[in-house]
């Protein structure tokens, strides 16, 4: 029975690389999204989402 080595594994570092940079683009994210929350926790709504603005003009009543 052969056991895996992950140093003859051809793509392992290729892939480690891609895992890395998967997970740093996931903690920016992550990062942005706790800072997001912290805004709209403390009534604060950031400039890319205002979730109040466009309810008016799809008001029910203007759907009659």
């Amino acid at each position: 029975m052969s056991m895996l080595n992950w140093r003859r594994d051809p793509g392992y570092e290729q892939r480690l690389k891609l895992l890395r940079a998967e997970n740093a683009e996931l903690d920016k994210k992550l990062r942005d999204f706790d800072a997001l929350e912290l805004r709209l926790k403390h009534g604060k709504p950031s400039s890319l989402t205002s979730p109040g603005q466009p309810q008016p003009a799809e008001s029910s009543s203007s759907k009659s």
